[in-house]
């Protein structure tokens, strides 16, 4: 078109491309090739004909587009370009490589630099300005550089008469003004090349950059672990002239240029069957049933959360990151109901129309719920890791490349098409996703009872932090709202920023679910109570609960039985008052109401529920109970390895609630391996973390009485490795 160069053709200032892929074969790359114009042929120019990026190289990387750069390093000019700093023609660099990016269809295309010289030193101060930059367009040209080839580049400066000071000599006796701040700068251990080499080894740092060195006797290697350093038998000058194919110096650098694409080929092309496998090695189902398991917030419960005139919550959705702190915090007393809220607020509509995901990119939310009841997997950070990485990856496909490289490794590794994820493979492909810079994301993280985690929780909360400081906010933004109880640890970290304490808000919550779980119950009209009478029961249990949520929960389910069985008002009062406010009262208070022939079942039952790695299913678990204690007391094993009563999961759960007292709960799942029990779907767990510490602290041992019987001084322990000496199909879980 008029006022273009045509392909091939070679400008003296700024790019030209020198070669285009043939019509039909993709580009997988963007080379660049800087050149100095000294106002005659280039330094990469042989004689009048051979210019080699565009006469040699297309034959060994024919699906890349090829351009060169030309700067003016001429030192005999008298206007304003000649008199340019490094740092001057870095900016112009960036600004020539963002504009024929942003025009064209190749604008996402990895970058290969092949620089000589001077114009190492340009390139380096250009990716060191493009990966400090915030908020334009030249902020892409880092992240997007995936090599540079650095030729004879004197890093540590030159003493190189050919260089400098012959250059300055030649110029002076031609009465040419030379340009000194250039020259200055390539002068050896100058401070300028000192400060772009300090800079460029922390903007390498943060990259997946790869480096080859060709020296000369002048140049000395950067340092970089990542660096492959070679020779070319040639002076500083002559090191980037070849005249064909079989120059030993192209062959080096061709060898090179081929390999790097063969990688970002290989990049680009990632099969179905990588993708398939990678996310099915991330996948675990244990850690979605914790979501679905928590309880679903009481209907018009929670409302509050949204107002801004109670909370901060929706105002810190609302603003823009750059104007607030990227983690919430959410605390409270143990069984406050954390993990309802933050289920309310991951799911409520409010919430992603408060970050206004009307605009590109949308928001992508992931979760996880640390679950110390659950599984190994539902209590650690390998756990959250692979769950909150595969969400994402779901979510935002366009990120699997940075995966599929850590996941074949993995593969390699273990010799298998699905590893096992460790720790450190994780954290690397979370910092990968919020320290890239090719992809804009926004990600919102709920992650739910924090002091749940099995581990390091200082190490927890300082892998959320560095997410959120790896998040540059323009090409990554990330919010994390948090849930915790409010231990020191976490208060530390998280207590200066935003944040709220649950129990100090949901006392019209516990009132509405109190009253409306007290109505319902009176079922029919001739019941000796009135709606009266429920609202000051409501009133002497809300204002009882202190905002602890499972303590209601467990009085209500007390109080709508003895409604439903005709207890007088009056009776039910005084049943309410003394009911203990602590929880770990409570619970000794619903110990003591159980059945008193069930005590020796109950004990073995919370003790294998307490001491198993994993919850049991249902069916093992009745089974495993009475086959440990009939081998406790009696010394003999039951007549018969089912029991008749168990058909049905309805069966069961009355079997676990006469024995438990309502502090197990039962909840669906699927589970591999299950053998003659077919797929079993329902598991035990405690009501909630303080019914386990409850346990934990051997509270329940005195309060049940346990003296006179043989099983008192046994634990878990005992009663699993009793159990696994059964041979029927129901011990598989437990073994």
């Amino acid at each position: 078109s008029p006022g273009r160069l045509q392909s091939g053709m070679v400008a003296p200032h700024g790019l030209s491309e020198v070669h285009a892929p043939p019509e039909g074969k993709n580009t997988i790359a963007f080379s660049l090739h800087t050149r100095e114009d000294h106002g005659e042929a280039p330094m990469t120019q042989v004689g009048p004909s051979i210019f080699w990026p565009r006469d040699l190289l297309p034959s060994v990387i024919q699906d890349v587009r090829i351009f060169t750069w030309g700067y003016d390093a001429d030192i005999d000019g008298f206007g304003s370009a000649s008199q340019n700093t490094i740092h001057q023609h870095a900016g112009s660099l960036l600004s020539d490589l963002a504009d024929q990016r942003e025009t064209s269809e190749h604008y996402r295309k990895p970058i290969i630099f092949v620089v000589h010289s001077l114009g190492g030193i340009i390139v380096k101060a250009a990716l060191n300005k493009s990966s400090a930059i915030q908020g334009t367009r030249l902020k892409d040209i880092a992240p997007a550089t995936f090599g540079v080839c650095f030729l004879g580049t004197p890093h540590r400066g030159s003493k190189s008469a050919s260089l400098g000071k012959i250059a300055f000599e030649i110029t002076k006796s031609a009465t040419r003004r030379p340009n000194t701040r250039l020259l200055q700068g390539l002068e050896r251990n100058s401070e300028t090349l000192d400060q772009i080499g300090d800079t460029f080894a922390q903007t390498m740092l943060g990259s997946h950059h790869q480096l080859r060195e060709v020296v000369d006797a002048d140049s000395a290697k950067i340092g970089d672990g990542r660096e492959e350093v070679g020779s070319i038998p040639a002076n500083h000058s002559r090191m980037t002239k070849f005249e064909d194919h079989e120059d030993i110096g192209f062959k080096r650098i061709g060898a090179q240029l081929r390999r790097w694409t063969q990688e970002i080929r290989g990049d680009a092309e990632i099969s179905t069957a990588d993708i398939d496998d990678c996310m099915t090695s991330l996948s675990t189902l244990e850690t979605k049933f914790r979501i679905a398991a928590v309880q679903t917030a009481y209907r018009a419960t929670f409302d509050w959360l949204f107002n801004p005139n109670v909370v901060s919550f929706s105002d810190w959705l609302g603003n823009d990151i750059k104007h607030s702190q990227p983690l919430y915090w959410i605390q409270g007393k143990p069984g406050s109901g954390k993990s309802t809220l933050m289920k309310f607020a991951m799911m409520d509509p409010r919430t992603t129309a408060l970050l206004g995901n009307d605009s590109e990119p949308h928001w992508t939310i992931a979760a996880f719920f640390f679950h110390d009841r659950g599984s190994t997997v539902q209590k650690s950070l390998v756990g959250m890791l692979r769950e909150i990485i595969e969400s994402i990856l779901k979510q935002l496909p366009d990120l699997m490349p940075h995966a599929i490289a850590l996941y074949k490794d993995l593969s390699k590794s273990q010799r298998t098409r699905i590893p096992d994820w460790n720790l450190e493979a994780l954290t690397a492909l979370m910092g990968a996703i919020t320290g890239q810079r090719e992809t804009r994301i926004k990600l919102l993280l709920f992650i739910d009872a924090l002091d749940e985690h099995e581990g390091d929780h200082d190490l927890l909360v300082h892998l959320l932090n560095e997410w959120a400081s790896n998040a540059d906010t323009y090409y990554v933004t990330l919010k994390a709202c948090l849930a915790s109880r409010s231990w020191p640890v976490f208060a530390d970290y998280l207590g200066h920023g935003p944040n709220f304490a649950i129990d100090h808000f949901t006392k019209d919550d516990i009132r509405l679910y109190t009253e409306s779980r007290l109505k319902a119950s009176l079922v029919e009209p001739s019941q000796p109570l009135d709606l009266q009478s429920v609202t000051d029961l409501t009133e002497q249990i809300t204002t009882k609960a202190q905002g602890v949520f499972i303590w209601v929960r467990l009085v209500t389910d007390q109080l709508a039985k003895n409604i439903r069985d005709g207890t007088p008002y009056q009776t039910l009062r005084a049943k309410v008052a003394e009911m203990p406010e602590e929880l770990s009262e409570l619970y000794d208070h619903t110990i003591r109401r159980i059945s008193g022939e069930y005590i020796p079942e109950s004990h073995v039952l919370f003790q294998l529920v307490l001491y198993s790695i994993e919850p049991l299913p249902l069916d093992s678990l009745i089974m495993a109970t009475e086959y440990s204690l009939s081998r406790c007391l009696y010394g003999t094993t039951p007549a018969t390895t089912t029991h008749p009563s168990f058909h049905t999961s309805t069966q069961g759960v009355r079997w676990l609630k006469s024995r438990a007292g309502g502090l197990l709960e039962t909840y669906s799942t699927s589970i591999k391996g299950s053998g003659d029990l077919g797929t079993p779907t329902e598991h035990v767990q405690f009501l909630h973390q303080t019914a386990k510490e409850y346990f934990q602290a051997s509270r329940a041992q005195a309060t049940m009485e346990l003296w006179a019987y043989p099983v008192a001084k046994k634990n878990g322990f005992y009663f699993l490795a009793l159990a696994s000496q059964s041979c029927s199909a129901w011990v598989a879980p437990i073994k």
